[in-house]
């Protein structure tokens, strides 16, 4: 990817029609701990306070990474919603 790709549109659209990449497995894995100096100043939250993090990681058809991604969300505000289908 060049990074002059239209993002209004989905990223996983993005790469099928223009670079003929096709997403089959996502792999999430959300875990809970307490935040540090640096995450809490990020997040606006006092020291220690539960946060969670997910980690994320997705492979085209032939088992190649696509994306990989960290976040880090207040534990109070996350709605974890999942929703997969793939034919």
């Amino acid at each position: 990817m060049t990074g002059n790709e239209d993002f209004s549109r989905p990223l996983y659209n993005i790469m099928s029609k223009e670079y003929d990449i096709y997403v089959k497995l996502s792999k999430e894995e959300v875990s809970a701990r307490a935040a540090d100096e640096f995450l809490a100043k990020k997040l606006r939250m006092n020291i220690g306070a539960p946060i969670l993090k997910r980690k994320r990681f997705v492979y085209d058809e032939k088992a190649l990474p696509v994306e990989w991604s960290i976040g880090y969300f207040q534990s109070d505000s996350f709605v974890y919603t999942l929703e997969l289908e793939r034919s």
